[in-house]
């Protein structure tokens, strides 16, 4: 929802913010990036998480397909 006051130029703002957006995702992917976006309201409602799981479970490859041993991982549960 805009603002009743300078809608327009509220408008033109948020439009410039989602082509500024679609352009930084967009030159990170091209660079081998994997992103993930979080919005405010999903970290403020504590919505993120199955969000967030989901983007590390397909962006990270199990350990035992790591060829490198030097790779950090965090530690299992099972490492204890």
């Amino acid at each position: 929802m805009l603002p009743k006051t300078r809608a327009e130029w509220w408008r033109a703002k948020l439009l410039r913010n989602v082509k500024r957006d679609e352009r930084n995702l967009r030159e990170l992917q091209d660079l081998g990036w994997d992103v993930l976006v979080l919005w405010e309201c999903e970290i403020r409602a504590r919505r993120f998480t199955p969000k967030l799981a989901s983007f590390l479970y397909v962006a990270l490859p199990a350990p035992e397909l790591v060829a490198d041993p030097s790779v950090e991982r965090a530690p299992s549960p099972g490492d204890r």
